[in-house]
């Protein structure tokens, strides 16, 4: 089955809007999960793979903040 772009970025922003992700990193996740799967992942493990990402960078964002306003 051939799953075009825009069904992969799709699958991703709504994956990744939940967390509370900035606008930049929806914007790229997806671009992630794409050229990971241009450069031979499988498409679910690159989906895994972009959401985990964002994940982390939302976390990283969210704890940077959270010692800022700590201070």
């Amino acid at each position: 089955m051939n799953v075009s772009n825009p069904v992969i970025a799709r699958i991703v922003e709504a994956k990744v809007r939940p967390l509370g992700a900035a606008p930049a990193i929806v914007h790229t996740a997806p671009k992630l999960a794409i050229a990971a799967i241009r450069h031979g992942q499988r498409r679910i493990p690159a989906i895994h793979l972009a959401v985990a990402w964002a994940a982390m960078h939302t976390d990283q964002n969210a704890s940077a903040k959270r010692e800022v306003d700590d201070e």
